[in-house]
């Protein structure tokens, strides 16, 4: 398994960062009384997007990462998450980007932490 590029941005910029927990609930309504409800799964994924600034030779192992070692974000890769703890984790969607200057890059990347 891939680890994250050690050149490229360990963490996302603080305003950008969101976390969203997965919807591990089915809930089946019934036709009498309050609607049943169970888990989906004992473990799940957990969702995590934010940006990153890049120069553009960044950009460049961005783009190579994600195209050729994550084979367009089919395969997953190890990286800290925002607490330090080394997690596995798969694009969710491929890295968008922004040009914030001739020499900057803002690229915006949506994860999934895998179980």
């Amino acid at each position: 398994m891939a680890a994250w590029p050690v050149d490229l941005p360990e963490f996302f910029r603080v305003a950008s960062y969101s976390e969203t927990s997965a919807d591990n609930l089915i809930r089946t309504k019934m036709d009498v009384g309050p609607a049943k409800v169970r888990r989906r799964t004992g473990t799940n994924v957990r969702r995590v997007s934010g940006s990153m600034w890049l120069t553009p030779t960044q950009y460049t192992s961005m783009e190579t990462f994600f195209n050729v070692t994550q084979d367009h974000g089919a395969t997953t890769f190890t990286m800290d998450d925002a607490h330090g703890i080394n997690q596995t984790w798969r694009f969710v969607s491929p890295p968008s980007y922004t040009t914030v200057g001739p020499e900057n890059w803002q690229v915006r990347l949506n994860l999934e932490q895998m179980p």
